[in-house]
């Protein structure tokens, strides 16, 4: 076993069966959540201020900074992936 896999042994595979579970509870959350509000709302609940406008994903730039940060899909389709690093306050748009 090289050392790689032992770090990995040692640092993820207590907490995969967590991350695993977590992972499964977001998808659902927001399966849900295109399936009752739309695509539009459950985009928008990622971050606050944004919005779906006509195929274009927007939000506002972080710091009060003037502008918007966009994403535009003209039917190429979206891959959202989790983010387990991230804390609930910067998930909820919180600076730091």
């Amino acid at each position: 076993m090289s050392n790689i896999d032992e770090f990995g042994e040692t640092v993820f595979a207590p907490a995969w069966p967590q991350v695993q579970h977590l992972h499964r509870a977001e998808f659902t959350r927001q399966a849900l959540a295109v399936a009752d509000q739309g695509l539009g709302a459950a985009l928008a609940g990622l971050t606050p201020g944004s919005r779906l406008r006509d195929t274009v994903w927007e939000w506002p730039l972080p710091g009060g900074v003037q502008g918007l940060r966009e994403v535009r899909l003209g039917g190429r389709g979206l891959i959202l992936r989790p983010t387990f690093q991230c804390g609930a306050a910067r998930r909820e748009g919180a600076e730091g």
